[in-house]
């Protein structure tokens, strides 16, 4: 979050930038990746769930980002449009979604709609054995779970692909993708594994224990 914020601050005082507005857009980014670097250590460390409506919100923000920024960038070549339009059309839609996100999750937290748990993960589906699917985890939920990497990534491919003609590197995109899907396989594991594996049961245990003695 540090380097964004000081590469777009760079960028922002650089006259060749000056009617190039990508760097706002990568400034308001930062921003949010930064309340997201802050906001989660807060709430997995504390599990307050004042600090996981903010949380979410910045995170939601962060993962939307990408998409449009690569879309945005896209469409720039491809048309061949000026920089100044696109670069201000990507900072309005992207503005317009932090701001639609920060209210949608501003009024969950005046419900308290996150006050008992958060009721869309997988580890909560799993506790309420539900058998409602909009609820619950079966197969299907599961599944789905497990493809979220490519739905995430199959946006933004195409864009590139289509409206850029390229790929990118092919380094930077196999550490990448790899990174992801091992990332995402330790966070499956946790969730649908973990939590009822032998050693980790016997660790909550003698938590237990150990806050029941003091």
């Amino acid at each position: 979050a540090e380097y964004i914020l000081y590469s777009t601050y760079k960028m922002a005082v650089t006259s060749s930038y000056s009617t190039n507005l990508f760097w706002a857009v990568d400034l308001m980014f930062g921003v949010m990746l930064l309340i997201l670097a802050v906001m989660s250590v807060i709430w997995h460390s504390a599990n307050a769930p004042m600090a996981q409506y903010v949380d979410l919100w910045s995170m939601d923000s962060c993962i939307l980002f990408l998409l449009v920024r690569i879309i945005a960038t896209g469409a720039s070549i491809y048309f061949h449009t000026a920089d100044t339009l696109t670069s201000v059309g990507c900072f309005l839609v992207y503005a317009l979604i932090v701001a639609g996100l920060g209210h949608h999750h501003h009024t969950s937290y005046r419900k308290g709609y996150l006050d008992g748990g958060f009721p869309l993960s997988g580890r909560y589906r799993l506790h309420s054995r539900s058998n409602d699917w909009k609820l619950g985890m079966d197969t299907l939920n599961a599944c789905v779970f497990a493809i979220l990497p490519v739905v995430y990534l199959t946006p933004a491919t195409m864009a590139t692909v289509l409206l850029i003609g390229s790929g990118g590197s092919l380094v930077a995109a196999t550490v990448a993708a790899t990174s992801l899907v091992i990332g995402w396989s330790i966070r499956m594991f946790e969730r649908f594994c973990l939590d009822g594996w032998a050693p980790m049961n016997t660790i909550r245990y003698l938590q237990s224990q150990i806050r029941e003695s003091n």
